[in-house]
């Protein structure tokens, strides 16, 4: 993909059908593989690769390295602004539609956040306290 086509694609919605898994077998072979999952919504947040390779078992002398690696370009995927981004192969992700969900909103988890905060209040209400209030 040429970086005139990267550039068009920072920032835009989409949603994710697959995701990168990392496969690693102990002191041998680590290779990213395609797995399918549920439909995610997020925004390509950036563009980068994984390494892929034999592993060499770390020693007292020197550390474990990759050995014979090759690299796997990937799209980061970004859910929410502070969380890690989703490793997703290139095919693993289409263009969403202004429609089809809203992350403009910064506070579309605000219903499910009110309604965990209720269960909370009525299990806390229902701790019994001393006098001043503070829980026994």
């Amino acid at each position: 993909m040429k970086i005139k086509e990267k550039i068009k694609l920072m920032g835009q919605k989409v949603i994710v059908h697959n995701i990168l898994e990392r496969h690693k077998i102990f002191n041998g072979e680590v290779t990213w593989k395609s797995v399918e999952c549920k439909p995610i919504a997020g925004w390509i947040a950036r563009f980068s690769r994984v390494a892929e390779g034999i592993h060499r078992q770390p020693s007292w002398d020197e550390p474990g390295y990759l050995t014979k690696v090759t690299y796997k370009p990937v799209v980061l995927v970004s859910t929410w602004p502070t969380t890690k981004p989703i490793k997703v192969p290139f095919d693993g992700f289409s263009i969403a539609d202004s429609d089809a969900f809203n992350l403009t909103s910064p506070y579309a988890w605000k219903s499910s956040w009110e309604e965990a905060r209720k269960v909370q209040s009525e299990i806390a209400s229902n701790i019994p306290r001393d006098a001043h209030g503070r829980f026994i």
